[in-house]
């Protein structure tokens, strides 16, 4: 009997301890995760609740009532008894609320109504907005995931770091670094990728000739100690005040490249004598591949999109682009009546009925498709671009793509010339065959870009995007529409289409090959347009 007692008046709390714990295992939105990623989520609303509070707060906010423990645990364990786990019952009975949920407020309500992003260029921000960030794992993936192929780590500067020693107090800075490495390097290198800088190396420069192998580790380490870091014969007092002299790792595009920097600038003086560079390769454990700026992820399997939740609502935005994003989409699924029994619903429980309701009514796919680019035009780009000599670091942060490259038109782009030549050139290049009064002043190459949903917020017209390559299966890029139930699914393979990248865009896995892509766009106010029509078929 007592037995019997326990286990009747504390079934809340067990259910809850298993929703708080068991159901979370595994899952580094709500166990914690790293140190940093804590810093990142640190008060944003709903980081870190279980998958039953989390199903509680969003069935409130369908009814529009306070339930009780009680009839939530009902629910929630008649689906868990069926051996589902904690995410995947999560989805099942966040779908079934809203496949129930009616609203009076929506009757005649259509995503005609919705606002387009033009919003985002016309409103001047007077207040401060009240949606900042959403979850993680709103954007994660949905449900219990399997096994997933792990991009590829990035290759670009693998074996190819150099140690440049010698380096005087006042120049040891990036900045001054890249000016140097700028003036005196060859036309057709470009400025190499600073890795990184230590100011406080050793006191006096050191007979490398001299030192043994164990000294030169010594030094390449950053660690000071007297048998290396002053000259021999000194004084303790005469020791100290020797000057600092600093050391930095230089990183270039490959070996062939970083064996060139190494003959051309090792015993070369430069700052007006200043400084005369003691260059020789950096260890084994300095020669990894640079990730500095590449987001690293699970690749996309041929053919398929990101998660829901990073179409809808991409990470990069945040406070009144991400207010709008769940304005446009809560209209176009008619959730305008979804509200708490306190009064407005949170920004994370919206963005997970809008998805509930997209789950069900998935938005309608517009296939089309670009211009198909001549093959005389084709061939040598093609070509061109699997001898690309890629950037160390990637021009465009947060992207997840093997290598990414920004040209700038009418300015000087040292080691691809011929590249834009290709582009540009008036007789054999793309962009005049396709446009040749379009206002481009960049443009952007990538190799294996994948997924990664965003919009080009520097943008100020339309773009013009090809994908060129030997994969097969995928690789289409995908334009949210001007409703937002619609996404325009482009076929730019060995194509060139009009898009406008200020609506929200990715591109889907593909498989079988090298995908390369071509995306001239323009940052100049003078050819400025309004962002009308996600895909131009014209």
């Amino acid at each position: 009997m007592m037995l019997r007692w326990f286990f009747q008046h504390n079934a809340p709390l067990r259910l809850r301890s298993c929703a708080m714990a068991g159901e979370n295992a595994g899952n580094p939105a709500v166990t914690g995760g790293s140190k940093k990623a804590k810093n990142q989520t640190a008060g944003v609303p709903g980081e870190h609740l279980s998958w039953f509070e989390r199903y509680r707060r969003i069935i409130e906010s369908f009814t529009g009532k306070e339930l009780s423990l009680e009839e939530c645990q009902e629910r929630w364990t008649r689906v868990r008894r069926s051996g589902y786990p904690g995410p995947d019952v999560y989805l099942r009975l966040v779908n079934e609320a809203a496949r129930e949920y009616k609203s009076e407020d929506d009757v005649g309500e259509g995503v005609e109504n919705v606002p387009t992003p033009s919003r985002r260029w016309q409103k001047v921000w007077d207040e401060v907005s009240t949606v900042q960030w959403l979850p993680r794992w709103c954007l994660a993936p949905e449900g219990v995931q399997s096994s997933s192929t792990q991009a590829e780590a990035p290759s670009n500067g693998a074996g190819a770091t150099l140690w440049f020693g010698d380096i005087p107090a006042e120049l040891t800075h990036s900045k001054r670094l890249s000016e140097i490495f700028h003036c005196c390097k060859p036309d057709h290198m470009p400025t190499p990728y600073i890795r990184k800088i230590v100011k406080k190396g050793y006191r006096t420069i050191p007979d490398v000739a001299q030192l043994s192998m164990a000294a030169v580790k010594h030094l390449q380490d950053g660690q000071e100690d007297s048998q290396y870091a002053t000259g021999a014969g000194k004084s303790e007092c005469e020791q100290q005040s020797l000057p600092w002299l600093g050391f930095a790792f230089i990183t270039f595009r490959d070996r062939n490249e970083a064996e060139e920097a190494l003959k051309l600038f090792n015993g070369m003086e430069v700052s007006n004598g200043t400084w005369t560079m003691r260059v020789q390769w950096a260890e084994e454990k300095h020669q990894q591949a640079v990730k500095a700026g590449t987001r690293l992820g699970s690749r996309l399997q041929p053919g398929s999109d990101p998660p829901l939740g990073m179409q809808l609502f991409p990470p990069s935005l945040h406070s009144h682009e991400l207010e709008d994003a769940l304005a446009r989409h809560q209209r176009a699924t008619k959730l305008s009546g979804l509200k708490s029994p306190a009064g407005s619903c949170e920004p994370w429980v919206l963005a997970e009925a809008i998805k509930a309701r997209y789950r069900l009514s998935p938005r309608r796919e517009l296939h089309v498709q670009g211009k198909p680019v001549p093959e005389k035009i084709l061939a040598p780009l093609l070509a061109e671009l699997r001898r690309t000599r890629w950037p160390v670091a990637p021009h465009r942060t947060g992207m997840q793509a093997a290598s990414y490259l920004v040209l700038h038109r009418g300015k000087v782009n040292n080691g691809y010339e011929t590249l834009l030549e290709l582009l540009f050139d008036e007789s054999k290049g793309l962009l005049p065959w396709a446009d040749p009064e379009y206002g481009c002043n960049r443009v952007a190459v990538t190799h294996d870009f994948q997924g990664t949903p965003h919009i080009d917020a520097m943008d100020v017209t339309y773009q013009y995007a090809l994908s060129l390559g030997d994969f097969q299966d995928g690789g289409e890029l995908c334009v949210e529409g001007k409703r937002p139930d619609e996404v325009y699914v482009v076929e730019t393979k060995n194509r060139i289409a009009r898009v406008d990248g200020r609506f929200v865009h990715w591109v889907r896995g593909h498989g079988g090959g090298d995908r390369y892509s071509i995306i001239f766009f323009a940052t100049n106010p003078a050819f400025a347009t309004e962002p009308q029509h996600p895909f131009h078929d014209d």
